[in-house]
């Protein structure tokens, strides 16, 4: 290992893991980021990187050259992407966007929008599907 590398900041990992812990992620879903973020840590050290965890930028950097240098399958990719993205807002925000709970699908657009729900609803798509159509359609109106 380099003794030039500086890596700081990195126990904002363990804050991240805690602040999802409390807000209900099941321990699957905190061992997936937490392997993840590790991945990515070990990669700062053996690259010889000086990486901020506290600093956006720095973050972004790393990650962008980590999956530059690395080969996942899609699945892995998927998840260290998920993974990723939810360090870089905490980095960024000190916490993340709350989950989506309500859904305005006002106007026109919303209307459409709801009737394709009805649709999928007389066709007993699952409830599942159902919220996944509504949060999706949500954010695209919003």
């Amino acid at each position: 290992m380099n003794k030039n590398i500086k890596i700081q900041g990195w126990k904002i990992t363990e804050q991240l893991s805690s602040y999802l812990e409390k807000r209900g992620s099941t321990s699957k879903t905190l061992k997936s980021h937490n392997k993840n973020w590790q991945r990515l840590y070990d990669y700062a050290q053996k690259e010889g990187l000086s990486v901020d965890f506290q600093s956006i930028n720095s973050v972004r950097k790393l990650i962008s050259q980590y999956l530059l240098s690395v080969t996942l399958s899609a699945t892995d990719l998927r998840s260290a992407l998920n993974s990723f993205k939810i360090l870089k807002e905490f980095v960024l925000n000190g916490k993340l966007k709350e989950r989506c709970q309500t859904f305005d699908f006002s106007g026109p657009i919303g209307a459409k929008m709801l009737d394709l729900i009805s649709e999928k609803e007389t066709q007993h798509v699952s409830q599942t599907t159902i919220r996944i159509y509504k949060t999706n359609l949500s954010r695209f109106l919003d």
